[in-house]
């Protein structure tokens, strides 16, 4: 529903605190939350108080858009309104065809087709998933707290509208990365939240980690059939140095597929070193010399951080970063005992028979899918 308002208050902005006459107090002109905030109830009620109490209830609001302009006239819009996503997909998606969470790499941008929004209005924006809200708000144009004739900045705002709406769509996601002790757990063993995992199946893994249901994860692993490991694999060969790599990859690929100790063993060996070889491919390919591992790594973050648009985009490019450090080329001491698993013991031939088995077969496939988004 749209409708109109003439002579609207002016805003200009949230105060952070409380304060006396004649006192200072900070104010907030531009910003987002989710319901999560206490501070969300008492700004959507200001917000509601001013343009929507004549218009519906509450409890009947689930999403809102309210743009003000420069003459102080809003056009409001509740409910049912357009709003499209810029995504990353994870594979090829077909003209028309209906896309889920599941096929959603990374959330770019959200904006409103057919709404036209200038860069001297002010915006306020409600959005609903679930059973949480998101609430993002604008004030920085023209309020007079800033310089004169300031303008908003439509781009920084779509992509700011994207941050919400992926926070609120991939909150468990999110949630694990702030629970740091459950994090570290997932880290040690070898899981990160690869692309290939958002959705259910990240949210799944962490639950057994966090009640310690470690005899369950064979079964969660189940979920990665042969079909499933083909329409992750299918999409690397349009990366030419994945490409030029297919025979000696698919042989991982095989090996893993076998199901057996041995399988494991194969696969492990040949992917761990195809992993590397990728990358510093890819590096040598930008560079031009050859990097040390330190410098694998930060390539690494370099590409991520390039091809995801923000820091803390689904890609996680920050925490992949300490993740290769701790997973692929983590340095070994045999005189402590400490040779987990990594692209150094495995060279030198001194990792343990333990760790070559399916859990990291498979972490070595989703750690391969993960690079080639990074890399494109």
């Amino acid at each position: 529903m749209h409708t109109k308002k003439n002579n609207t208050a002016d805003i200009g902005g949230f105060t952070l605190k409380s304060a006396r006459e004649g006192e200072n107090v900070p104010v907030l002109l531009k910003g987002m939350m989710t319901s999560d905030n206490v501070e969300f109830y008492y700004a959507i009620e200001q917000i509601y108080n001013l343009f929507l109490a004549n218009l519906l209830h509450p409890e009947d609001c689930n999403r809102m858009l309210i743009i003000r302009h420069f003459n102080k006239s809003a056009d409001i819009y509740f409910n049912e309104f357009p709003i499209s996503y810029s995504i990353r997909a994870k594979g090829n998606i077909e003209k028309g065809s209906s896309v889920y969470k599941k096929d959603i790499a990374d959330i770019n941008e959200l904006k409103f087709p057919g709404i036209k929004i200038s860069e001297t209005d002010q915006v306020i924006f409600l959005h609903r998933i679930g059973w949480k809200f998101g609430f993002y708000f604008n004030f920085q144009a023209n309020t007079g707290f800033e310089q004169e004739n300031k303008k908003l900045n439509l781009d920084e705002m779509y992509t700011e509208l994207g941050i919400l709406v992926r926070s609120l769509l991939f909150e468990k996601e999110y949630s694990i990365l702030q629970n740091s002790d459950l994090f570290e757990k997932l880290i040690n063993d070898g899981w990160f939240p690869f692309i290939q995992l958002l959705d259910k199946d990240y949210d799944e893994l962490s639950t057994l980690y966090k009640n310690e249901w470690y005899d369950k994860i064979d079964n969660w692993m189940l979920r990665f059939d042969d079909d499933r490991i083909l329409k992750i694999v299918k999409h690397w060969w349009a990366n030419n140095i994945y490409n030029d790599k297919k025979e000696i990859i698919e042989a991982g690929i095989q090996a893993y597929q076998e199901n057996t100790k041995s399988g494991f063993i194969n696969s492990i060996h040949t992917l761990f070193t195809q992993i590397e070889g990728i990358i510093r491919l890819a590096y040598f390919a930008e560079k031009n010399n050859k990097p040390t591992f330190s410098e694998l790594s930060s390539f690494v973050r370099e590409k991520a951080m390039r091809n995801f648009s923000t820091p803390d985009s689904l890609g996680f490019p920050s925490h992949f970063y300490e993740y290769i450090d701790k997973y692929l080329f983590k340095n070994f001491d045999l005189s402590s005992g400490k040779i987990d698993l990594s692209r150094h013991t495995l060279s030198h031939g001194v990792a343990k028979d333990s760790d070559f088995n399916k859990s990291r077969a498979l972490q070595a496939i989703l750690l391969l899918d993960q690079i080639r988004f990074y890399l494109k």
